[in-house]
């Protein structure tokens, strides 16, 4: 060994520095208490980021998953927002010009959830089975005539029929001249879904579906099959997949150009294990999903998870993408190498913004409430703005959005809301896509300069 091991008991701690040890200089000290309050200053902020992170980690393994607020605690802002709110109503009063008094229209009452049993829907085949009394009752005990029917009282019940397989044969006569016995015709089959393929279009649909949107694997699917003494290995299922997805590609493009030709796309990337070939381990694939303003919702698979899905997908989209911090995202919206804008604009969502706030509520809970506050208004005029009658409202004045109308880029509490947790680094899984569209009252920009009620990311 080239020396002794280093010490690591009690005594080998930094010893106290004696006074005497100090300098006289009085430039020299003023500059060592400098450095010194810059490390207390940087272990406190290490601290405090320490400290934030093992709250999030503990509340995400032992506390609710729920992000809701004490409704006593919001109700200290509710002023605050209803001032704001009478200031931008006010303001905008002044500029319109007078207008012929109309009556107010309510807006209608919504009407509670009824309890008890939901009535069946009426698409449903119905079956009538029809209970008569027994002859002797049906015989009037007055004057012994047959009674007559006047109404009759039906009690509805929903049952299930099993699933069964039905063998379709597709008969094609052949015609031949028997004079010339020569020139056989025979009819051509329909169009099938797969040639030579013993699988009708029902059975494709229910694999599919199945897979898919029931989430039953193709093995599962094998021995479901098999209680019905139908024998078809997962292998060939496996290959009708592939089949229908060839078959089913021109519905996709032509799904993937509506998502294209909306304001707003919403996109999300999930990690998936792939079961490799035989001996060969599970890898991490990535399904990406691409939401418009519509109801189309395109999905894509990629093996990695660089730059290139979402590239490949809205290079030549020009609009708005909601998307999270993944850096993935950002060459959509970098300016061209000529130096002009991206077509793109990225969007933020308020969700992702208020987690921040919820999550630094026991560093600076009055401020952080007060924005949790604001952002429950701007909740609110969306609920608002989704209603029929608010449309019309909001077509022949301004947006009631005043709740959110203050600049709060001042309410980021000391130690940084913003500094990312473990699982909120820039690249992490922080939240799933969200299950439908964002309204623009649930969205912010992040890349254009922020406007009134706007948070940075």
């Amino acid at each position: 060994m080239d020396g002794p091991l280093p010490d690591t008991s009690k005594d080998a701690r930094p010893q106290p520095i004696h006074p005497d040890s100090l300098p006289d200089d009085l430039a020299t000290l003023k500059a060592m208490i400098q450095v010194l309050l810059d490390d207390v200053r940087d272990k406190d902020r290490t601290i405090l980021n320490l400290k934030c992170q093992l709250e999030a980690l503990r509340r995400r393994i032992f506390g609710r998953r729920s992000e809701k607020v004490d409704p006593k605690q919001m109700l200290l802002f509710e002023e605050l927002s209803q001032q704001l709110q009478a200031a931008e109503e006010q303001a905008a009063n002044e500029v319109s010009e007078p207008q012929e008094d109309t009556k107010t229209e309510r807006p209608p009452k919504k009407r509670k959830k009824g309890h008890g049993r939901r009535s069946l829907p009426a698409d449903l085949p119905r079956e009538r089975i029809v209970h008569n009394p027994p002859e002797d009752e049906r015989t009037c005990l007055g004057c012994g005539q047959k009674m007559r029917v006047i109404g009759e009282e039906v009690t509805e019940e929903l049952d299930y029929v099993p699933a069964s397989f039905v063998v379709r044969q597709h008969v094609r006569p052949k015609y031949a001249c028997k004079t010339c016995a020569d020139g056989v015709v025979v009819a051509d089959l329909p169009p099938r879904p797969i040639p030579k393929g013993i699988p009708g279009p029902g059975l494709l649909a229910q694999v599919l579906t199945s897979k898919y949107a029931d989430h039953q694997p193709l093995h599962r699917q094998q021995g479901i099959l098999g209680r019905h003494d139908v024998a078809i290995s997962g292998s060939t299922m496996c290959d009708w997949v592939r089949e229908m997805a060839d078959l089913l590609s021109p519905i996709v493009v032509e799904m993937k150009q509506q998502v294209l030709q909306a304001h707003l796309i919403n996109t999300d990337d999930t990690p998936v294990l792939v079961q490799g070939s035989s001996g060969e381990p599970t890898r991490r694939g990535y399904v990406w999903v691409y939401i418009g303003d519509g109801a189309q919702v395109v999905f894509d698979f990629t093996e990695t998870r660089s730059r290139d899905g979402p590239l490949a997908v809205l290079g030549g989209y020009s609009g708005n993408v909601q998307a999270d911090a993944f850096k993935g995202y950002d060459i959509l919206f970098l300016p061209s190498a000529d130096g002009r804008p991206s077509p793109r604009t990225e969007v933020g969502c308020w969700a992702h913004t208020r987690r921040k706030f919820y999550d630094a509520r026991s560093q600076d809970e009055l401020r952080c409430t007060e924005m949790l506050a604001l952002v429950r208004g701007l909740y609110a005029v969306e609920r608002e703005a989704k209603e029929p009658a608010a449309r019309a409202r909001r077509a022949a004045g301004p947006a009631s959005g005043a709740v959110g109308g203050t600049d709060r880029h001042d309410s980021v509490p000391p130690g940084g809301v913003v500094d990312r947790g473990p699982a909120q680094e820039r690249g992490g899984r922080g939240d799933p896509l969200r299950p439908g569209p964002v309204d623009s009252t649930d969205a912010v920009s992040r890349r254009s300069p922020p406007a009134a009620g706007q948070q940075h990311r």
